[in-house]
């Protein structure tokens, strides 16, 4: 498969490959390729693979003398494994504006071959200097993927970061392609924090949109009492704004009838699958699909939660291959290897996959407004594949 990958790149000699995160290693089943695999699949090319978490990382000989000849030294095994942390760290220090630019386009034509047609990211990134290569695109017309991202302040020991962006910002700035959404998934260095429930007061107040990290059982209890809490006082209104939490691996009933009655939305993730060990499947039934057990696709980040391919993989959002075998991510299967240095490339007059390493562009999907219910105006659609040729 990684040859395959490699090949398909087509890079020239000494351009690094990459794949970082996203992905586990049952995919290449179960161990990390060794520094003789990834020379036989790149022997022109460093490589540089690693998994999320704390799975670690592995390079092959020529990636071993880029990052032996670091200041200081990177050590790299017999075996190519080595830190991942020292591993990115060194690859980001070489790595230029031009190149982020140009690696944000290709993951950007990456994600609209698989069918994604929107990132909605909740994680780690505070304000809008980490997006600047997105919004470039944005400036440009040439951001493919709508992006919603929210306003994060996860290392505020507080709530006064994101009470006075709710107060000095405007409320879901942006167009059809960005706009940014709410406060979330972390406005407090503590999850379980009394403040937070006093943020969620005011945001509830002032009009805005909430989302909130809550994976154990103690936090998706208090998380659901606060949100009781600020919408007794606020409204009700949270349900009318699209409240939602995010992750809720141990839900209970009880508690999806609360989040039922509250009028909220729970956003099902499938990151345990993408961490380094993987997960097992767990929880109800949803869709065809096991709520929380990594086996969904991560509905925020819209990771390739299978990240390596058969050959036999059907056109994405199937959710089976041709071999009759459960995709994981719904079809969604190919890695996500780039590089890091490429120069960049005259893009293409037509729309669409502008790059040599994109795979085909699937089948289009279109969007059909559901009538209203019980008299109310619905804003949302549902999803349906489109027949062959028909226009989206």
């Amino acid at each position: 498969m990684i040859t395959a990958r490699a090949a398909e790149l087509d890079l020239p000699a000494g351009e690094v490959i990459t794949c970082v995160g996203g992905w586990n290693i049952d995919g290449l089943g179960g161990n990390l390729p060794t520094l003789d695999d990834l020379d036989a699949a790149a022997p022109h090319n460093p490589v540089y693979l690693s998994t999320t978490g704390p799975g670690g990382a592995v390079t092959n000989t020529l990636g071993k003398a880029f990052f032996t000849s670091r200041t200081p030294p990177v050590p790299v095994n017999a075996n190519g494994t080595l830190s991942a942390a020292q591993g990115l760290a060194a690859l980001q220090a070489v790595q230029t504006d031009a190149s982020k630019q140009q690696g944000t386009a290709e993951v950007m034509d990456f994600a609209t071959s698989l069918g994604i047609t929107m990132f909605h990211d909740h994680g780690g990134l505070s304000g809008l200097q980490p997006y600047q290569y997105a919004l470039d695109l944005w400036r440009q017309k040439q951001l493919k993927v709508r992006v919603r991202p929210w306003f994060w302040s996860g290392d505020d020991d507080g709530v006064s970061v994101a009470e006075t962006r709710i107060s000095n910002d405007y409320n879901m700035v942006g167009d059809d392609v960005w706009r940014q959404l709410g406060v979330g998934e972390r406005i407090n260095t503590s999850t379980t924090n009394p403040l937070n429930t006093d943020a969620w007061v005011f945001a509830a107040q002032h009009g805005w949109m909430v989302t909130q990290h809550s994976l154990t059982a103690a936090e998706v209890a208090f998380h659901i009492s606060a949100y009781q809490a600020a919408d007794m006082e606020a409204g009700p209104i949270i349900g009318a704004l699209r409240w939602s939490l995010c992750h809720v691996n141990p839900i209970t009933d009880a508690q999806i009838q609360a989040v039922k009655d509250l009028g909220i939305g729970l956003n099902i993730q499938g990151t345990p699958y993408t961490s380094a060990a993987g997960a097992a499947p767990s929880g109800p039934p949803c869709l065809g699909l096991k709520v929380g057990d990594g086996r969904t696709a991560d509905v925020h980040r819209q990771s390739t939660s299978r990240p390596y391919t058969d050959g036999n993989d059907k056109s994405p959002g199937s959710g089976r291959s041709r071999r009759g075998r459960p995709c994981p991510c719904l079809g969604a299967h190919r890695i996500m290897m780039t590089s890091l240095r490429r120069p960049p490339r005259r893009r293409a007059a037509s729309a669409g996959h502008v790059r040599a390493c994109c795979p085909p562009a699937p089948r289009p999907l279109r969007t059909r407004r559901a009538p209203p219910r019980s008299g109310r105006a619905c804003g949302v659609g549902r999803l349906e594949r489109s027949a062959a040729g028909d226009s989206p």
